[in-house]
């Protein structure tokens, strides 16, 4: 098991293992059709509490898994980014959001950084995926921002671009 990763911070905010007590802030920001409009428009509030059960699964299991992002002096959460591992892929996926509130900032950029240097350093994962509608141009630059590259699409429903980020060592 990794060393704690519940804290990350960054400039501007302080990242936590999500909880019980921040199940109402996310939810409302999964029920907001601006910020699901590239993740899962219309996901019913029973499937948000379920992913938020496996990413705590995730944690007791891999020692990571989904973080909220609020300002370092505190107040609502402003972005979340998650970890999730696959095992039918065998890999690690990064994802995150952004209330709308604060997109245009630099804050998925900034959030994501000390996830992808704690994926690599303390948890050992020896690479990273994402996936992105195409139309997505701002999760696309965050991702070209972070390092990944792009490998393939697919088509689940829209068509997504896959990238992948190699730990720093393995690049």
């Amino acid at each position: 098991m990794p060393a704690d990763l519940t804290h990350l911070e960054s400039p501007r905010f302080a990242l936590s293992r999500q909880g019980p007590a921040d199940e109402a802030e996310l939810l409302a920001l999964y029920a907001d059709a601006r910020v699901m409009r590239y993740i899962e428009p219309g996901r019913p509030p029973e499937k948000v509490k379920a992913a938020l059960r496996r990413a705590d699964d995730q944690w007791n299991a891999h020692g990571y898994g989904y973080w909220v992002a609020r300002a370092r002096g505190g107040g609502p959460i402003l972005s979340a980014v998650m970890l999730m591992r696959d095992e039918a892929r065998q890999d690690v996926e990064l994802g995150y959001l952004v209330a709308p509130s604060h997109w245009g900032q630099g804050v998925a950029t900034e959030v994501c950084q000390p996830v992808v240097e704690a994926a690599f350093g303390a948890a050992g994962v020896p690479f990273l995926v994402a996936r992105v509608e195409v139309v997505h141009g701002a999760s696309l630059r965050v991702l070209g921002k972070l390092g990944f590259r792009r490998t393939h699409q697919t088509t689940e429903g829209a068509v997504l671009e896959w990238f992948r980020l190699d730990a720093p060592a393995a690049r």
